[in-house]
């Protein structure tokens, strides 16, 4: 059951998404998750349960490798995590806006996800520190539930939102 805390932590990360969207150029690569990914499913932190969150989204032309197999780009993949994971932090209780920067981001690739595939972005966080989170990522394809890739996503927060989440 969806409960008001969900719906908020929901609402920062759409909100997030949007302000993060209109701040950078439409040729950015960040682009194509921000603009495109749907958020269909939020857990907001409690004290029992860590924040949870789920996108999907398509795999654009524009990101695969190949013109053959029409396989999506690694680095693709990674873009998405980071962008996925990011999100999911701002359903803890004390992150205010501030996702944090990236300090490591472990990627496993297990099966490539195919141009025009529907793959579903889960995110958990496993820990939140004043100043470090660590989130587990996991990739699979929307058809079947297939793993596609997993990851384990540091981040390092400052304090400090970035300039353009100022408004929210």
């Amino acid at each position: 059951m969806e409960t008001e805390a969900d719906k908020a932590a929901a609402e920062k990360m759409r909100k997030f998404s949007d302000t993060y969207a209109a701040s950078m150029p439409p040729d950015n690569i960040d682009g194509s998750f921000v603009r495109q990914a749907v958020l269909t499913s939020v857990t907001a932190e409690t004290d029992t349960t860590n924040a949870k969150s789920t996108y999907t989204i398509a795999v654009p032309p524009l990101l695969s490798n190949n013109r053959v197999t029409k396989n999506m780009h690694g680095g693709a993949i990674a873009t998405f995590f980071d962008m996925a994971t990011s999100m999911a932090v701002l359903g803890c209780r004390n992150a205010g806006t501030d996702s944090g920067v990236t300090r490591n981001l472990n990627v496993t690739y297990l099966r490539p996800p195919v141009e025009g595939e529907t793959i579903l972005m889960e995110s958990e966080i496993l820990q939140l520190t004043k100043r470090l989170v660590t989130v587990r990522g996991v990739m699979k394809r929307a058809s079947d539930g297939t793993v596609l890739a997993i990851c384990q996503h540091d981040k390092y927060r400052s304090g400090r939102p970035p300039p353009y989440m100022a408004k929210i």
